[in-house]
Order: C-alpha cells, then sequence, then structure tokens
C-alpha cells in the first residue's frame, strides 16, 4: 500500500506548498477518526482521536484559511468540518 501514516501541516502561499511540521501516526484504514486541529495565535496543534500527532508555529500569517488535503491514493471523506473561533 501506498498510503502514509502521517498528518502534515502545510503552509500554501503564492502558488507552493511547504512544509512546517510531520507528524506520524498510524491511521486506521476503513474506519472515521476525528481530527482535531488547534490554532493558538501562532501555535498549530493537530489531534488525532484525542491524541497529539504534531505541534508546530508559524509566524507567516496573523489571518488565513483552513484547507484539508489527502494524497491522491487515499480515499477519503470529511463529514462535520467546523472552523470555530474562541
Amino acid at each position: 500500500m501506498l498510503l502514509k501514516d502521517n498528518i502534515i501541516y502545510f503552509r500554501y502561499a503564492s502558488g507552493s506548498r511547504t512544509t512546517l511540521k510531520l507528524g506520524s501516526v498510524t491511521v486506521p484504514s476503513g474506519q472515521w477518526q476525528d481530527l482535531r486541529v488547534e490554532v493558538t495565535g501562532n501555535r498549530l496543534r493537530a489531534l488525532l482521536n484525542d491524541q497529539l500527532v504534531v505541534e508546530t508555529s508559524d509566524d507567516a500569517y496573523k489571518v488565513g484559511k483552513v484547507g484539508l488535503w489527502t494524497k491522491a491514493d487515499s480515499v477519503t471523506c470529511f463529514d462535520d468540518v467546523k472552523a470555530t473561533a474562541k
């Protein structure tokens, strides 16, 4: 299988993608997962099923947008996607 077991923070700007940080995690196939992204100031955290997978920071932007991306060899469905300000 070509599927990767990771969650990666990317910055996408001016038509190019830059890797900020990669976190390795086993992602079970064929079942729903809970992916949560937390942003506080410049700090970024990603949790899969309440387990911290990757944490980084980025000072490039004070505001921005969120995007979800998967590899071409994966079959992924997203449901109940929310962005909430605290």
